[in-house]
């Protein structure tokens, strides 16, 4: 199709698809790579690089979604078009992902032996639940 705007149609049809690609990935990263592993900045090295195997392609993916919707928006709308819709409907999500892959990555390297598991302080926990009651 060659109307003014068909290749940001064509970007936006495949949203729904990348996030769908992108939450059955998180299904698995969730198991492994908790908030809690995020606080305390533990992780089993093995199971992160597992996470990592299947993140990457995932980032890939919407990093070149990120570049080709600006490059296609770009065709019809001043720059800053591109980017307030990138900021309002996708950059949220998009960062929390980001986020957690950086930190896999960032954790795999830094941490060199199995450490041991960060134990949370039991009594904050029974106090926030009993608070929240």
């Amino acid at each position: 199709c060659k109307f003014p705007g068909a290749s940001i149609y064509e970007s936006l049809i495949s949203v729904p698809q990348i996030w769908n690609q992108v939450q059955e990935v998180e299904l698995f990263v969730d198991k492994y790579v908790t908030d809690l592993h995020m606080k305390y900045n533990y992780i089993h090295i093995k199971r992160g690089e597992e996470c990592l195997e299947k993140l990457t392609p995932v980032i890939e993916l919407l990093k070149k979604f990120i570049s080709s919707f600006i490059e296609s928006m770009n065709e019809v709308f001043p720059p800053q078009v591109a980017i307030e819709w990138l900021e309002t409907y996708f950059m949220k999500r998009y960062r929390l992902v980001n986020e957690r892959y950086e930190f896999i990555q960032r954790a795999i390297h830094e941490q060199k032996s199995w450490l041991p598991r960060p134990i949370p302080n039991l009594e904050k926990l029974e106090m926030n639940y009993k608070n929240k009651r």
